[in-house]
């Protein structure tokens, strides 16, 4: 992500360089916990015989943290990994139909996510005192924010097809 989409289909617009800013930033920031926290384990368990206990599960959280707060900017790019497998989604229509699909399997999934957050809340996380349902967070976030990259993609694409 670290250089700006140039992609013909999707010109750079403000709301994606935005997102594209904001998603590096999160990803850079993630990155360097992981990496410091991946570190910090390694030499406390092996220089001073003790570890964290709560490492992996910070890791993970930063880790679902960078890949949704990517997908937003990746997708207004039309870099997204499901559309590199749908061609179709290079041409106008085809766009308009894949934000079409993401708004609505999106909001479906956004959806459940709180019901899953819901039912994994019961069971606690080893690090201070969270439910299990905060370590599902980014996801759903990421869900809703890739439904709101996708709705204003569809609106970009439908502008640009009146013209």
């Amino acid at each position: 992500m670290e250089n700006e989409p140039t992609s013909s289909l999707a010109p750079v617009d403000g709301v994606t360089r935005i997102a594209y800013r904001i998603g590096s930033g999160v990803v850079g920031l993630c990155l360097v916990l992981y990496c410091g926290l991946a570190v910090a384990q390694v030499v406390l368990r092996y220089v001073f015989s003790s570890s964290l206990f709560w490492v992996e599960e910070i890791s993970v959280i930063a880790f679902v943290l960078m890949i949704w707060v990517a997908a937003p900017a990746l997708w207004l790019s039309r870099e997204h990994l499901a559309l590199d497998f749908l061609p179709i989604a290079r041409t106008r229509v085809g766009a308009i139909v894949a934000d079409l699909t993401m708004i609505v399997i999106g909001s479906v999934a956004a959806y459940a996510s709180i019901d899953t957050i819901n039912a994994f809340s019961v069971l606690a996380l080893p690090i201070w005192d969270l439910d299990y349902g905060f370590k599902l967070y980014p996801i759903s976030a990421g869900l809703v924010s890739l439904v709101a990259a996708a709705a204003y993609s569809l609106a970009r694409n439908l502008r640009r097809a009146r013209r």
